[in-house]
């Protein structure tokens, strides 16, 4: 079995032109499939900016928000390149049926929103949103 061992890896043709072999004829480019953005996060703890209170651990988010019951949005460090970039978000309630929300806030913010099945919003301890799309 080989290992390669390095430091950096950069495109011969240009800096993100890395391609990757994924089965035995597919190829995928590396940046495509890599996530630009996550974090886990107790959304029953009130989030302060300066500290990301509440943030278990996160990639590219400079602040996290708790905007109100059962609502927050993420900062990100670095931005997306537009509005098409992907947002996935999970939450663990444990006692209710939820349904989860992320919707559009720019492309340097991700919101994310739990409501009962009653339509009310709940805080809730476990909690992620994860991103893939391309960075500015």
């Amino acid at each position: 079995m080989s290992e390669i061992k390095v430091d950096a890896l950069t495109g011969k043709t240009t800096a993100n032109d890395i391609t990757v072999t994924v089965g035995a004829t597919v190829t995928q480019s590396l940046e495509k499939g890599l996530s630009k953005c996550w974090v886990n996060f107790d959304g029953t703890v009130d989030s302060d900016p300066a500290t990301l209170a509440g943030v278990a651990e996160s990639l590219n988010v400079s602040s996290l928000f708790d905007v109100d019951q059962g609502r927050y949005y993420a900062n990100l460090v670095n931005n997306f390149t537009n509005a098409d970039f992907v947002r996935t978000v999970s939450s663990r309630a444990q006692s209710y049926n939820a349904a989860l929300d992320s919707n559009y806030v720019g492309s340097d913010k991700v919101s994310m929103a739990v409501r009962q099945d009653t339509g009310a919003y709940v805080d809730v301890a476990i909690n992620c949103i994860i991103c893939q799309g391309d960075l500015a």
